[in-house]
């Protein structure tokens, strides 16, 4: 009986069969040079996906998993709700006046505070959003709404624009409602002064038209307007960004855990480096409340515990060079001898849930108003798990289906097949051979025509050397006429580790090859 120590613990994966359809080229049979009825290589990435394994210098496999805990954005710092300009007014105290065409009648300057905005902004470039131009008129008479705000550039140019409130009268006012893109444009938000935050200037007036004729004003009439910032989304900002505190509880899900049934893995040599980064212009300080592992299955969960939890983690900001950010991280690599890794990881997650806090410039405003975010910007937590593929496996399912052409003028002849065989991998294989038609009937099964009673087990390597072996098949009439209208072959391997649950090591060079021929000399192609 094999005894493993509390630093050798196992866990014991008990979830779905493996199946893998790795579908091959038809094979082509031809009687007169026995051409081979199956011919595959299977290695250990038929067995578990390529983006689950990594392979060291010394081909030894482990199972990689990387998933984001948290990620959010500039968009979960800095904020801008809509912000309004509205205004009516009179001609007063004239009690009417004539205006000529190209003439301007009325003009304002304000400006926007966006008070909103727990920031102290000097400025902002907008990814999207837009500005809405609303306006009701009684002039009866076209007229030149235009817009100006200075210090929202894009390419050196200020914005600009011009609407047409159409005319109207007192009953049916004239009506405008038109929106200007904003992407791509640049804000300065220090104000009129120069010196201010969070604001900008906005010009707007109103003309006659030069198609129009004179326009008579009336003491009476009013003009409505509304300058709406809407929807507004920001690719970079500039500032002070505040000392705000966010509270974090997020799960993410392990979707591509392999099935690996009844497989024992070697958690004390399991690795879990939880890395933190900081793409923002800000100094920020986390501490991470819990990170649980949960089986939604069986419903076991537990805590990671480790000096990481419940600490205060500073980060420095990040550094901008041509408008991007490079990330400041830290990483804490999480094992058996510091943590309960094994704990952790015998639950078998299915996804992992993390809580904490990240405060923003806890220190003050250390940078005088010169942090940064921008679209590149984020805060991340990443756990990134590794698993050496030290192993014992026991009833591990591998399936492959092969085509099978036998040619329509061909007869076969022969009733004896060798199956050929050579392994790498340090574990036996017993194999099942499926001969179905077009219809996924099965025919008849060849391990049932194996001479001499031997067992259908393709046997593991024991060493470094490759194991091979050959298996005989003698089929009668009534087999060889099924074996006629076949379509396919489906090949089933069962893998069982010499000793079981000793462990093995799984190099990425492992494979097994498997050639059935009706020559008894046939070699291997590949």
């Amino acid at each position: 009986m094999t005894y493993i120590s509390r630093m050798q613990r196992v866990v014991v994966f008990i979830l779905v069969v493996l199946v893998l359809g790795c579908k091959k080229e038809p094979t082509s049979w031809n009687t007169s040079n026995s051409a081979p009825l199956i011919n595959t290589s299977l290695g250990v990435y038929d067995l578990i996906e390529d983006s689950l394994l990594s392979t060291g210098d010394d081909n030894l496999v482990s199972l990689v998993y990387s998933n984001e805990l948290i990620n959010f954005g500039v968009d979960s710092l800095v904020e801008v709700e809509e912000d309004t300009i509205s205004n009516s007014f009179n001609i007063f105290p004239v009690s009417e006046l004539e205006v000529n065409p190209g003439q301007q009648f009325f003009n304002q300057s304000e400006v926007i505070d966006f008070e909103q905005v727990d920031a102290a902004l000097r400025r902002a470039v907008i990814a999207e959003g837009s500005l809405s131009l609303n306006a009701t008129s009684d002039i009866e008479g076209d007229i030149l709404f235009k817009v100006f705000i200075p210090r929202a550039t894009r390419n050196g140019i200020s914005f600009e624009y011009e609407a047409i409130i159409p005319a109207g009268s007192l009953s049916a006012p004239g009506v405008l409602n038109e929106s200007a893109n904003l992407e791509g444009y640049d804000l300065d938000l220090t104000g009129i002064s120069g010196t201010a935050f969070s604001e900008i200037e906005i010009l707007y007036s109103l003309t006659v038209p030069e198609y129009e004729d004179n326009v008579t004003v009336f003491s009476f009439n009013e003009v409505s307007m509304e300058i709406t910032f809407d929807g507004l989304e920001l690719s970079f900002v500039e500032g002070f960004l505040g000392s705000e505190v966010i509270e974090f509880n997020e799960k993410a899900f392990f979707e591509s855990i392999p099935e690996l049934n009844e497989a024992i893995l070697n958690l004390s040599e399991a690795s879990l480096d939880l890395s933190i980064s900081n793409g923002f212009g800000i100094d920020l300080q986390t501490t991470l409340f819990s990170v649980k592992a949960d089986n939604s299955i069986t419903g076991n969960q537990v805590d990671l515990t480790h000096s990481i939890i419940g600490s205060s983690i500073n980060l420095n900001r990040a550094e901008l060079h041509e408008q991007t950010p490079t990330p400041s991280e830290k990483s804490f690599l999480i094992d058996h001898t510091n943590s309960n890794l094994i704990d952790f990881l015998e639950v078998i997650p299915d996804s992992l849930s993390i809580q904490g806090r990240v405060e923003l410039n806890p220190f003050g405003n250390i940078s005088n108003y010169n942090d940064f975010a921008s679209a590149q910007s984020s805060f991340k937590c990443t756990a990134n798990l590794e698993i050496p593929l030290r192993a014992s496996f026991s009833n591990l399912l591998l399936r492959d289906s092969s085509n099978v052409d036998w040619g329509e003028e061909n007869q076969i002849q022969k009733t004896t097949f060798y199956l050929y065989s050579r392994s790498t991998f340090r574990a036996d294989a017993t194999i099942d051979l499926r001969v179905v038609d077009e219809s996924n009937n099965v025919l008849i099964n060849l391990t049932d025509y194996i001479l001499d009673d031997l067992p259908p087990v393709i046997p593991g390597a024991t060493g470094s050397m490759q194991e091979t072996n050959t298996i005989a098949f003698e089929l009668g009439e009534t087999e060889m006429e099924a074996l006629s209208r076949a379509s396919q072959i489906f090949t089933e391997l069962r893998f069982e580790t010499t000793n079981y649950p000793d462990l093995v090591e799984i190099r990425s060079t492992d494979r097994i090859d498997i050639l059935i021929s009706a020559e008894v000399d046939a070699q291997f192609e590949f």
